[in-house]
């Protein structure tokens, strides 16, 4: 047996050789694949046939790869795995040896998954690619556009990758016959910058990049939304492969007066937390995480606490403050005390606390208020339910702020307080309330004490504090009271009353605005009550009083006699007992008449009383006379000017008539002895009635 050579034009064999030149294993000859065997005459074949050329096929060395490729489709844009896991060994043959699935696929780099296997099939010319139901999650593999120079082929829904690298395994050994010749020799390089052609015998494990989810949340610190806040964006989120741009992602910067702090977090770890929305954004750009564990941004909203200062001052010229800059207090004295001032902390849109309707000392008011935005407010009004306020900004140009309220407020600074009743954006804010000193119109009012029935009673008036030219006199609370315009009041008064529809009356008293009058006075005028009040315009009422009270008179009918009568000596004592007699000789008893009007503050009362003044003698025998003693009154005896009381009301009223001694009275006994009955003597002597009242 020979090998090799050529055959002439007839037939002839030459340069045939013992050793067969084809036999080469090393798979780089270019005749590798043919061996030609001659059979000749000399040959031991014991079936020698000259005539027989037999042609050998011997199958030479082949190995499949496994190697792994970007999946083409519309996540492509991912980043490629900076490592990847170690492909399966390669299997080594010859051609037609049957390709064997590998017993283990390692998992995919952490952010990819597996979407599919592809290889080539020769035997139809075409790529044909297994695809995973994982890489229907994007985009159907079927709407991929493969290259032009390549008409893929496709089959989806298998569970995993071993599933597909199995059905690929399987479909090349039927289409291919197992392995085929080709060129590689060692470990194909991955395929990843999209669908590439593929290579006989290279399995490619496609991959995708993760789906990625980020979501957007969005709540307030601690739960529950301030008061007064604005809505914040409702939580959404988006989607995208690993590693590629987020886009579509929501927008949102904090208003004023309110902070963010975002907390990112990926894979179920935090990443960073940032200041703003734009600013996590800015350094988490990209979507990372897993499709278990996602990227979330999550925003919390916060109102800043802000400083809120309530300055209050008084006007310039209030009587008794000292303005700025002034060393000395303006005249007069202050009638209330301001507000003091304060500071409280709050988040913005937070509730001001209400002010009670009754802040205000009594006798001032808010002359201006300086609210948080720098406008100066010096009116209101308000219509319907709309309140206005009036002033000027901060340049001086005019301006003016409304708000629904349900009542008209009592004052300019609850007026700005209803119209920002909350807290602004800003991180300190000043209120400046200057109150004003109001203006006081003092009064005297007259009055006149009711006089009992017959007793007519004048009007009473009212007379402002007038200067002496009859001007009205005002002046701002705490201000002080001239003393000029106190005597030209009082004189005003006096021309008032000097008519006759005024006789009888006579000035009891003055009381000040808080109803005191000065009882220790020892003339009673106006400027005393004044001065009870410290002589300055009081807050509360400035309207004085005068008193008058009717000067009627109480009276009294008293004997013009007591008569002993005329007896005959006896020679021992007599005990006699005297008759009330009239100066017509009738019988008169003592009878108290009052006829006073009951004063102000105080009632009437009186007392009778009666003395003996002169000692009773004789008129006709020189020498006789009674001594003290012998006279008594209800048994009292009655010494020379020692009065004896007859009697008494702490309680009359106007008109009362009391008899205090009836004509019958027998009251009165004189005791007479031996030695003063003389014969032809006659005795006269003198009693005093008296009669005190008060007032």
């Amino acid at each position: 047996m020979t090998y090799g050579g050529t055959f002439n034009s007839s037939g002839v064999l030459t340069g045939d050789s013992s050793s067969d030149p084809n036999n080469d294993t090393s798979g780089t000859a270019s005749t590798q694949y043919l061996t030609v065997a001659n059979y000749d005459t000399s040959n031991s074949n014991p079936n020698p046939n000259p005539n027989q050329i037999n042609v050998y096929y011997v199958p030479t060395a082949q190995s499949a790869w496994f190697t792994y490729g970007h999946a083409f489709n519309s996540q492509s844009t991912a980043a490629n795995p900076t490592a990847y896991p170690a492909t399966p060994a390669s299997q080594t043959g010859v051609t037609g040896t049957a390709i064997t699935s590998p017993t283990s696929i390692p998992a995919m780099t952490a952010g990819y998954h597996y979407a599919g296997v592809k290889y080539y099939d020769a035997k139809a010319a075409q790529n044909r690619v297994f695809w995973t139901t994982s890489a229907l999650g994007w985009t159907s593999p079927t709407a991929n556009t493969a290259p032009s120079t390549s008409t893929a082929g496709y089959y989806t829904g298998y569970s995993d990758i071993s599933a597909a690298m199995a059905a690929a395994i399987k479909d090349a050994n039927a289409e291919n016959g197992g392995m085929i010749p080709v060129s590689l020799t060692s470990q194909p390089a991955n395929e990843l910058a999209g669908f590439g052609s593929g290579t006989p015998n290279v399995f490619l494990m496609y991959y995708e990049a993760d789906k990625i989810t980020a979501n957007f949340t969005f709540a307030w610190s601690g739960g529950t939304a301030p008061a007064n806040a604005p809505t914040l964006p409702s939580n959404s989120s988006v989607s995208g492969a690993y590693t590629t741009a987020i886009t579509g992602a929501p927008t949102y910067t904090a208003p004023t007066g309110y902070t963010t702090s975002v907390v990112v977090s990926a894979n179920g770890a935090t990443v960073g937390t940032y200041s703003t929305l734009a600013a996590a954004f800015a350094a988490n750009s990209k979507y990372v995480g897993t499709t278990a564990k996602p990227m979330t941004f999550a925003v919390t909203v916060s109102a800043n606490q802000n400083q809120v200062n309530f300055n209050y001052s008084w006007a310039k010229g209030t009587p008794g403050a000292t303005d700025a800059g002034a060393t000395t207090a303006n005249p007069g004295k202050l009638q209330g005390s301001l507000p003091a001032n304060s500071t409280v902390t709050a988040g913005t849109g937070a509730a001001l606390t209400t002010l009670p309707a009754s802040w205000l000392p009594v006798g001032y008011g808010v002359q201006s208020v300086v609210t948080p935005d720098g406008n100066t407010y010096t009116s209101f009004s308000y219509s319907g339910t709309t309140l206005t306020l009036t002033g000027k900004d901060a340049s001086g140009n005019a301006v003016t702020k409304t708000a629904t309220v349900s009542s008209a407020p009592n004052d300019l600074y609850l007026a700005a307080r209803a119209v920002y009743p909350t807290v602004s954006s800003a991180a300190v804010q000043n209120w400046s309330i200057v109150l004003n000193a109001l203006t006081q119109s003092p009064t005297l009012q007259v009055n006149f004490t009711s006089a009992g029935s017959g007793v007519t009673v004048p009007a009473g008036f009212t007379l402002p504090f007038q200067d002496a030219s009859g001007n009205t006199f005002t002046g701002m609370t705490g201000a002080p009271i001239p003393s000029s315009v106190v005597t030209a009041t009082e004189n005003a008064l006096k021309a008032k009353v000097s008519g006759s529809a005024y006789n009888n009356w006579y000035l009891a008293h003055y009381t000040d605005p808080n109803g005191n009058y000065d009882q220790n006075a020892t003339t009673t005028a106006l400027a005393n009550v004044v001065a009870l009040v410290g002589g300055n315009l009081l807050g509360t009422s400035n309207k004085y009083t005068a008193q008058y009270d009717y000067q009627g008179v109480v009276s009294f009918s008293c004997p013009s006699l007591i008569d002993f009568g005329s007896h005959l000596i006896s020679g021992s004592t007599q005990n006699l007992t005297g008759s009330m007699k009239d100066s017509n000789n009738n019988p008169q008893g003592v009878v108290v008449n009052d006829a006073r009007a009951i004063p102000t503050n105080g009632s009437l009362s009186w007392t009778m009383s009666v003395a003996q003044t002169k000692d009773i003698t004789s008129t006709s025998v020189l020498g006789l006379s009674f001594s003290d003693s012998m006279l008594t009154f209800n048994g009292t005896p009655m010494t020379l000017n020692n009065p004896v009381t007859v009697g008494s009301d702490n309680a009359s009223t106007t008109g009362k008539i009391t008899t205090v001694l009836p004509a019958n009275s027998t009251a009165f006994k004189l005791s007479a002895p031996t030695a003063l009955q003389v014969p032809g003597a006659k005795y006269q002597g003198e009693v005093t009635w008296i009669l005190q009242s008060a007032p």
